[in-house]
């Protein structure tokens, strides 16, 4: 992110095209690690990334850098990697969401709209057909759909993340 003088004296911050590659690649990757589409046994390298999109190596490390910087992803010798979880470290996240989860759910409650209920009951829905036929690939899909709109409910974004 750079910095322009405005008229008025004052600085405000731009962003360039790399910033805006730079967060289009982070999004991307972050949904698919969400999604699971980038699973434990998958390396992440700048330089493929780069190329397969055409574009320069800074933007995606940069995204990549960012991912590692929030937990998502971890440095190794051969690129990026999803981090391997412990059972303590699964303790630990569950413990955590225990303590947040609830007032974000009450928040998501207060704050959601017809069409967010309306996700949710076909998201519930889903997950029952899902159960009902064994469907394991179903029933985490539709839990993932679930648990993203009651989370983009929420006014906080802090507590939403």
């Amino acid at each position: 992110m750079g910095w322009t003088m405005r008229t008025d004296s004052t600085l405000s911050p731009t962003v360039d095209r790399s910033e805006s590659l730079r967060h289009q690649i982070y999004n991307d990757l972050r949904e698919k690690l969400r999604h699971g589409q980038i699973g434990p046994d998958d390396r992440l390298i700048d330089v493929k990334i780069a190329k397969s999109l055409g574009i320069s190596r800074m933007p995606v490390r940069e995204a990549l850098l960012q991912l590692i910087s929030e937990g998502h992803l971890v440095g190794t010798t051969r690129g990026f990697a999803v981090p391997q979880l412990t059972s303590q470290d699964i303790r630990d996240i569950f413990e955590v969401r225990k303590l947040l989860e609830p007032r974000a759910a009450a928040s998501a409650a207060r704050d959601i709209d017809a069409g967010g209920l309306t996700a949710l009951r076909e998201a519930l829905d889903r997950a029952v057909a899902a159960v009902a036929n064994s469907d394991v690939e179903e029933l985490v899909a539709a839990n993932v759909v679930f648990r993203r709109t009651w989370l983009d409910a929420n006014r906080n974004r802090r507590l939403a993340e």
